[in-house]
């Protein structure tokens, strides 16, 4: 039914040859039991649907998967034991796992407790804490969150309002990464508390300001991971909301070439908003293309850069500067540039170079710019052609 897969190890030999033990079809011989610990070691993918290793006795110390980040015991242990026993589900620690869950059926807290009094606080401060410790840290954070807006009006239902916040408030690159900062850190602490019924009251500001951060990303930063990696349940339900609602969300680098790119552009609020995701797109690409034709794309890069000065001034967006956008847009496609000179991309990249090249030296220096005659034009696309 889809469920994910689980694996019983019985590590006592005991019953494997009583034919009547219910217990013996889960014996495994030890080649059996390395396989299985292996596998439950490798990545959780479309590959690897091993989630849950039940156990007894086993794997208690120097054990280390990346999967396990919850325990059930229902087994009493002491001191030392119990100590190794809930430090496997925070190791190994990485960005995605710093903390794990114990779901105690046995009552172990109290003996965890015993255990850790043998050390100084400050050796294990932090080392058990109660799950709903995370709700306040929860409305903390969000009020961190809420920081970066508070001169604007809150409207949980205008896309309008979303789009303003991006391009007022979240325009400088400093203010996107502590944005970004606050958002993780609020998010991560409701993934923590979810599935329990506390987490209800932080939903409908984790989908606000999940729609404010996919805007931003989608706006500025569509390539870089999601900090919303680190919580896939709250990543999840931001995700189930955003697409209910129409929204795009985005996984991966989406082409400025796609319909879906357009159908993007044409979901903004405002010409302001439109014009802002296709200049910051169009740097993207350029960014991605630089190494495959430096001389053409630093070109382009500088003719975006002059449209963008020539409409600083302007109050509204206007219908020219989109014009001048898309223009610039449609110069991205190298290939159909270079047919325009009756060459292929990689003669056209060539051209370029040499023809930089000549400027300067008929110039005699690297600031003068001069405008080649067709016919030293028809030499340098001759010699770009040529192959050796």
């Amino acid at each position: 039914m889809g469920a994910p897969e689980s694996e019983v190890i019985i590590s006592s030999n005991t019953t494997k040859d009583d034919p009547k033990s219910e217990l013996r079809k889960y014996y495994k011989s030890k080649a059996e039991q390395r396989n299985i610990i292996k596998k439950f070691r490798k990545p959780f993918d479309d590959d690897n649907n091993l989630a849950f290793l039940i156990v007894c006795d086993m794997l208690l110390t120097g054990f280390d998967a990346p999967i396990e980040q919850v325990m059930y015991l229902d087994k009493p242990l002491r001191e030392h034991n119990l100590m190794q026993a809930v430090a496997r589900v925070n190791r190994p620690f990485t960005e995605n796992k710093n903390h794990g869950l114990i779901i105690d059926y046995c009552g172990i807290s109290k003996k965890l407790r015993e255990a850790l009094e043998i050390f100084n606080d400050g050796d294990v401060a932090g080392y058990m804490e109660a799950l709903l410790d995370d709700v306040a840290r929860a409305e903390q954070s969000l009020n961190k969150v809420k920081r970066f807006f508070k001169d604007m009006s809150t409207d949980y239902e205008s896309d309008e309002y979303v789009d303003n916040c991006v391009l007022g408030v979240l325009s400088a690159l400093d203010t996107r990464i502590g944005f970004e900062k606050a958002f993780k850190e609020f998010s991560v602490y409701v993934n923590n508390i979810i599935p329990n019924p506390e987490a209800n009251q932080f939903k409908r500001d984790l989908y606000f300001y999940g729609k404010i951060y996919n805007a931003m990303r989608t706006n500025y930063d569509s390539e870089r991971v999601s900090i919303l990696d680190a919580a896939p349940k709250a990543k999840q339900l931001i995700h189930d909301y955003l697409v209910s609602n129409g929204i795009k969300v985005m996984h991966d680098p989406i082409s400025i070439y796609s319909t879906e790119f357009y159908d993007m552009v044409n979901q903004k609020t405002s010409d302001r908003a439109k014009a802002s995701l296709i200049e910051h797109k169009i740097r993207t690409t350029i960014n991605n293309l630089l190494p495959t034709n430096p001389i053409y794309y630093t070109s382009l890069r500088e003719r975006l850069d002059k449209v963008i000065k020539a409409h600083e001034d302007e109050m509204e967006v206007s219908t020219t500067l989109l014009d001048d956008l898309n223009d610039v847009k449609d110069r991205l496609d190298v290939d159909k540039v270079a047919q325009q000179h009756n060459m292929k991309a990689e003669d056209f990249a060539i051209y370029q170079m040499i023809r930089a090249g000549y400027i300067q030296m008929k110039a005699g220096t690297e600031s003068f710019r001069m405008i080649l005659s067709p016919e030293d034009d028809d030499k340098i696309s001759a010699v770009s052609k040529i192959r050796i």
